[in-house]
């Protein structure tokens, strides 16, 4: 689906790579599709929205090459910084689900859910301040969420855990493309579907001022 001049979907951000080395992480078609460099020290990303948790938002991730088991697909705010560039560094404000079926509970890895790897597709939904992981259309832990009580904002997030190896590729779909399956009642991430603005016009609250010269002075006008 395309981009409208009143519907913007997100994508990964190439400027807030969560890595200590820039090309830790790759992407391309569209900022979508990360290659994770599992040489270089902890590569991650996030993406360009965030959205609230009060919502009810989902996002997919295809994973095109899984060879280590060190895939995490996650949340994270999107102000907080990512001390190692992955999202678990960032501890209690992260959760993710990671290939070998666990998740990252803001302390920790526990059991979650069924491994994934090459050719799955792995959902995240954030809905009503609980965010729930699917694997291949079927939510995990049998609908128990993987994490519950969220509020504020999260972005989406994902990474390569370090010292694992292998080769990990994720592609990202926000809406951008059809869903492989979407719950019932929810939807992507784009600019419609984001909160209501606090300030809807700002040009009600910030103006330019033009100042014109007049060979003796200057009228103001506003």
């Amino acid at each position: 689906m395309l981009d409208t001049t009143t519907d913007n979907y997100c994508t990964i951000s190439p400027l807030d790579s969560l890595s200590f080395t820039p090309t830790a992480s790759t992407m391309s078609d569209g900022n979508l599709q990360v290659s994770f460099n599992t040489s270089s020290n902890f590569p991650g990303v996030r993406s360009t929205m965030a959205v609230d948790a009060s919502g009810d938002h989902y996002f997919e991730v295809t994973v095109g090459t899984n060879t280590g088991a060190g895939m995490e697909i996650g949340i994270v705010p999107p102000t907080v910084r990512v001390t190692y560039g992955y999202l678990s560094s960032v501890g209690a404000v992260a959760r993710s689900y990671r290939s070998n079926g666990q998740k990252w509970n803001g302390s920790g890895y526990v059991s979650y859910g069924d491994s994934y790897t090459t050719g799955d597709v792995i959902g995240l939904r954030l809905n009503s301040g609980s965010l729930y992981g699917y694997k291949n259309g079927t939510i995990q832990n049998s609908g128990t969420p993987l994490e519950t009580g969220l509020t504020g904002e999260y972005a989406a997030g994902g990474n390569h855990v370090n010292n694992i190896g292998g080769s990990e590729i994720a592609t990202f779909n926000f809406g951008q493309s059809s869903f492989s399956a979407l719950p019932a009642g929810s939807g992507g991430w784009s600019t419609s579907r984001l909160s209501t603005p606090a300030i809807k016009d700002g040009s009600q609250y910030f103006n330019a001022i033009t100042y014109l010269g007049n060979g003796g002075g200057q009228r103001v006008g506003g």
